[in-house]
């Protein structure tokens, strides 16, 4: 029985003896205050830290203290995230405005210190990028993605990151998982509609420079990836097209071409559609055809090609029916 009482005892001294006066608490919010006025924002938020830390176990009604230093401690995180940032310390920048996000009060302050994390992951990313180093940035933008998942246009960085690399198979995953979140809510549509632009965007350039290497395997492989990501894109036909033209697969032409005519927007592309759909029906003997695109090339440098070929198709049927009688 003695042994207890003297425990308790012991617990009670213990107690008194870490407990923290409000004059204590006090003491210490003041010299966080001054090191904040005087711009020491990361030394601030550590001795906010320790007010808070204080006023827990504090003798005494200190809450008004502790409700300053819980506001005050939010923007000196903030502030020597800013600062670090400033002197290109993204390290320290980063782990400031993180620490930021742990002790918001509303959703306003988290908001606020999401795009601080988001604007220093962009910019780390910058300079990756300035350095030329395409894999460095495309990994520090997935890591900045893969701690929020939400964050579309971090995701949409790391994925243009991967593609630029070489990495086209993970920045097609980046994307799936963006046009998931895009579906998953109305609010998020933006997100799934970028992704897919993206992805698109990302097997049309594979297809353009396998195009240059006259390499139509791949070119027209990664051209019909494209399609599937943003069907009926009117560049992307427009590829198609010409790349089946250019790899002679004439029976191709005519199947896409009267789809991908539809779809183009500008006199232009539309005259590039119909010339090449008109050679392909031309190649194939198919005269009759041939002259119905042709007849639809009305700018461009083909456009006088077309009307010679016109007379031309049109004269080569009337001396093939003469021939004939």
């Amino acid at each position: 029985m003695k042994r207890t009482i003297l425990s308790i005892i012991a617990i009670l001294f213990a107690c008194s003896t870490f407990a923290q006066t409000a004059a204590e608490v006090q003491t210490k919010f003041n010299e966080a205050a001054t090191a904040f006025n005087e711009k020491k924002f990361a030394q601030s938020a550590t001795m906010f830290e320790e007010v808070i830390s204080m006023g827990e176990m504090a003798e005494g009604d200190v809450s008004a203290t502790m409700g300053q230093a819980k506001k005050l401690l939010y923007t000196a995180y903030i502030n020597a995230g800013k600062m670090n940032a400033g002197k290109k310390d993204f390290p320290s920048a980063l782990k400031s405005f993180r620490a930021a996000e742990s002790c918001t009060m509303n959703l306003l302050q988290k908001n606020n210190a999401n795009k601080m994390v988001t604007a220093c992951y962009k910019m780390m990313v910058s300079t990756k990028i300035k350095a030329d180093d395409m894999a460095g940035a495309a990994a520090i933008a997935n890591e900045g993605y893969s701690a929020n998942k939400s964050d579309f246009t971090v995701g949409l960085l790391a994925a243009q990151c991967y593609a630029k690399c070489g990495d086209i198979a993970k920045a097609d995953a980046i994307c799936a998982e963006l046009i998931a979140l895009g579906k998953s809510s109305p609010r998020l549509k933006n997100a799934g509609v970028a992704a897919q632009k993206m992805a698109s965007s990302n097997h049309y350039s594979i297809a353009v420079t396998a195009l240059k290497a006259k390499d139509y395997t791949k070119a027209l492989a990664s051209v019909n990836t494209a399609l599937t990501y943003l069907p009926n894109d009117p560049t992307t036909e427009l590829a198609r097209i010409q790349i089946l033209n250019d790899s002679k697969n004439y029976a191709k032409v005519v199947e896409f071409g009267a789809n991908a005519l539809a779809v183009q927007t500008t006199p232009a592309n539309k005259s590039a559609v119909a010339f090449f759909v008109a050679i392909a029906y031309q190649e194939l003997n198919k005269l009759p055809k041939a002259i119905e695109y042709y007849k639809q090339v009305t700018e461009g440098a083909s456009a006088a090609t077309a009307t010679q070929l016109v007379t031309q198709l049109n004269a080569q049927i009337k001396a093939e029916a003469e021939a004939a009688k």
